[in-house]
């Protein structure tokens, strides 16, 4: 007797097929972009992270960097702040094109559904490379790191993958019904602007993080002090930083993965 329901093995090889176009274009553009931003932003995050250690300024880590990567581009990239960088935002934008499709796939847009996801590949693999460049960069033995400093870094994440990847498709089309902008014009202003704006908001967070670990026992007067000293270096870096991989980079991922993805004819 015949099933009540029939799958035609032809249509699952199809479906099947599509999805491995999809997730090859998915994570081929997240690997393009994120190697082309990883070395500004490890260069940034490290300046932060040494900043708040003293061991440099936020401007002189930052020069330091753009020497050497100007000078020796193949020892720069072999450096542990590049490969901490492109495994973070290339699974960033993997998980963020991956989403993309499925939502798709299934014609209907899922913005909450979307931020979660995001800022569960973010937010892990910046905990991890933060725990990591706190060790690195710091004059003191590597250590623990404390919750304050977890806690610190967690609201930075979850605020920006919020505002960064879910708000500017949703500006930009109030920028096309309200204002009559066209959508090839609103949606690279939104993606650019608002990581910008945001950043005056984010950086005593990022900041924070490294005061604590490289300041464990001291008092909140003290590291008050430490906060008021370095955050206005710190607010630069973050908008430095945040042109990369959020507006360049965000940017770029969205136009190399719609050429993958019309070149494998997803």
């Amino acid at each position: 007797m015949a099933s009540p329901v029939a799958i035609d093995p032809r249509e699952s090889v199809v479906d099947a097929a599509n999805i491995v176009r999809r997730a090859a274009a998915d994570l081929g553009a997240a690997l393009v972009a994120g190697a082309m931003v990883a070395p500004f932003v490890g260069a940034i995050d490290k300046a932060i992270a040494q900043a708040a250690s003293g061991q440099a300024t936020a401007w002189q880590s930052v020069g330091t960097s753009m020497r050497e990567l100007v000078s020796n581009p193949v020892n720069y990239v072999r450096q542990p702040a590049y490969r901490f960088m492109l495994v973070l935002y290339g699974g960033t934008y993997g998980a963020a094109n991956l989403f993309t499709s499925f939502e798709e796939v299934r014609g209907k847009s899922m913005p909450l559904g979307k931020t979660a996801s995001i800022f569960a590949a973010n937010c892990s693999l910046a905990l991890w490379k933060d725990t990591n460049f706190a060790k690195l960069y710091s004059d003191k033995p590597p250590a623990a790191i404390p919750r304050q400093a977890y806690a610190s870094w967690y609201i930075r994440d979850f605020v920006s993958m919020g505002v960064i990847f879910t708000a500017p498709p949703l500006v930009a089309m109030q920028l096309q019904e309200s204002f009559g902008i066209d959508r090839k014009v609103a949606e690279p202003v939104a993606q650019f602007a608002l990581p910008l704006m945001l950043q005056p908001f984010v950086a005593p967070f990022h900041l924070y993080g490294y005061v604590v670990y490289n300041n464990p026992t001291a008092s909140l007067a003290e590291r008050k002090a430490i906060m008021r000293k370095e955050i206005w270096g710190a607010i630069q870096m973050r908008w430095m930083r945040i042109i990369p991989p959020f507006s360049i980079g965000a940017n770029l991922n969205r136009e190399v993965r719609k050429t993958l993805g019309a070149a494998v004819g997803k």
